[in-house]
């Protein structure tokens, strides 16, 4: 897919991305497309880090968040902010390496507006991650109003 195509599915307004992930290589490739791509990024390595770095956002249209971080479970953090109403709608992008399709499948049925990938990323399979994850409309999405995980 030409990278045009994928700015214009994608949207090109700024957007802001919250990439919650131990792996450093993860957060990287994430970066580099989602920047590419004319996002606001933001990145975290622990809850620790990311608590902080969620608490100082204004606003967020995608989370991006491993299956697990240290010893915390990436599905338990969002089932937890889900319980939150101005999450609810918060699109996530579940990183798991390990993801078999039933998995997949149980996943997102657990967490609506979501989509699950696995490494190593390519361009085409994060933008269909990112479209199922933001329910194929990411110009779209309303903000999410950002507070203290």
């Amino acid at each position: 897919m030409p990278i045009s195509f994928l700015k214009n599915l994608l949207g090109s307004n700024k957007k802001e991305v919250l990439i919650l992930s131990a792996d450093a290589d993860d957060r990287k490739s994430l970066r580099m497309y989602l920047e590419h791509m004319s996002w606001t990024v933001r990145a975290a390595e622990s809850m620790t880090e990311g608590t902080r770095v969620f608490s100082k956002l204004e606003s967020l249209d995608l989370l991006c968040i491993s299956a697990k971080i240290g010893k915390e479970s990436g599905i338990q953090i969002v089932r937890e902010l889900r319980k939150e109403r101005k999450f609810r709608q918060l699109p996530v992008l579940v990183i798991n390496p390990f993801v078999s399709a039933s998995d997949q499948d149980k996943i997102q049925n657990m967490l609506l507006k979501s989509a699950v990938i696995a490494p190593p990323f390519s361009t085409k399979s994060l933008s269909e991650a990112i479209v199922q994850a933001t329910g194929n409309n990411p110009r779209g999405s309303r903000r999410q109003k950002a507070a203290t995980v």
